[in-house]
């Protein structure tokens, strides 16, 4: 067996490297996003307008802002927890997708708005992980 006295080669990282990767993780995010907009730009509008007008839907307004709030307030904590990334949130996203076409195609708008929730649990699950 042969030795060899040198050492080992240091790694050295580029600087620009790792804020390059976060510029195009960014850019991925802000793409996925676009798509879910693409694909409920309809959805989103009628949904707005019925909890403007509905009496009984008038919450809808407070929910989003309570989530990103509730989100904010806990963004270390979230941080924190590694994100495992699991496959098996594919079928949660495929699912959200059925539901949006029968919505959709049977002109039933319960089920294409509650797609969305379902799409988003499916990408957290799909991206960061069920745990």
């Amino acid at each position: 067996m042969v030795t060899s006295s040198a050492p080992p080669m240091a790694v050295t990282r580029n600087p620009g490297t790792q804020a390059s990767t976060h510029v195009i993780t960014y850019l991925k995010f802000a793409g996925l996003g676009l798509l879910i907009v693409a694909l409920y730009w309809q959805v989103l509008p009628s949904m707005i307008l019925d909890w403007w007008t509905e009496e009984g839907y008038s919450y809808g307004f407070l929910v989003p802002p309570l989530a990103f709030y509730i989100a904010w307030q806990q963004r270390a904590r979230i941080a924190a927890v590694p994100a495992r990334p699991d496959m098996r949130g594919l079928i949660l996203i495929a699912g959200a997708c059925l539901a949006f076409l029968a919505g959709k195609l049977g002109v039933e708008d319960f089920l294409s708005r509650i797609s969305l929730v379902i799409l988003l649990a499916g990408l957290v699950w799909t991206f960061w992980g069920f745990d």
